[in-house]
């Protein structure tokens, strides 16, 4: 999560407002999806451990 941060920063330091609105929203897509596939993760192997112990 932290490396997300710091591509934004190095990228935004010379890029136009307009292209930082669009990386921001681009970047904060990015770790959205890796949350959400993050939890489906963890739910998936909760699961298997639940089955797992019976």
């Amino acid at each position: 999560m932290s490396d997300v941060v710091t591509t934004a920063k190095r990228t935004g330091g010379s890029a136009a407002p307009g292209r930082l609105a669009d990386q921001m929203t681009a970047i904060t897509r990015t770790a959205a999806t890796a949350v959400q596939m993050e939890i489906r993760f963890l739910g998936c192997i909760s699961s298997l451990r639940r089955i797992a112990h019976g």
